[in-house]
């Protein structure tokens, strides 16, 4: 296994639409090089530091995977990050958004 691989994140494909699954570093960086819509944010560039820090060794795949979660957050396209079918496994809840606790009114 590539020791760039992470729990692949599914996200709807900035100029086509379709779903992509990035599963590594180096494809995280081309989508958000290559493949990102024009307007990018600061956790975009953030994201794309963090994967050539990943890729360079002076950063961890963790913080690459979890800014490019971010950066799909803030671009629009994220889906999911859970592994399986794509059928209902979008998180309900925003991640931004806290849940109630489960005595809340």
């Amino acid at each position: 296994m590539d020791i760039n691989s992470f729990t692949h994140v599914t996200i709807k494909s900035p100029r086509t639409g379709r779903m992509l699954m990035v599963r590594n570093v180096r494809d995280a960086l081309t989508v958000l090089t290559q493949f990102w819509s024009r307007r990018q944010g600061e956790k975009h560039a953030h994201a794309c530091q963090a994967c050539r820090d990943a890729l360079d060794k002076t950063g961890s795949v963790e913080e690459a995977r979890a800014s490019f979660v971010e950066a799909s957050r803030e671009a629009g396209i994220y889906v999911t990050e859970r592994t399986g079918s794509l059928m209902g496994t979008a998180p309900s809840v925003p991640a931004d958004v806290p849940e109630k606790p489960a005595d809340a009114p």
